[in-house]
């Protein structure tokens, strides 16, 4: 194969290597952000129920000195494990 070809033939199969490449990064940026998105989803909802659990506590069984409430359910404790993290 004379010297132009080799040439030619190499630069198209850099072409297509950067092509593949490409489209692994942009498949690897879409599963980064959906998994985001679900992390950010659960770390939302887990907040809601803490706050939701708090607000159903009546407020003569809150326990003094930053103990939870043993009716506060498990969500206050959860979203209390996630930022404690």
């Amino acid at each position: 194969m004379p010297q132009p070809e080799r040439v030619l033939a190499r630069i198209q199969s850099l072409d297509e290597r950067l092509a593949r490449l490409r489209t692994e990064k942009n498949r690897l940026i879409a599963r980064a952000g959906h998994a985001e998105r679900k992390r950010d989803t659960r770390r939302k909802i887990l907040i809601g129920g803490a706050v939701l659990a708090k607000a159903r506590v009546p407020a003569g069984r809150q326990r003094s000195g930053g103990q939870e409430c043993p009716s506060a359910g498990t969500a206050t404790r959860r979203a209390a494990s996630l930022t404690a993290a």
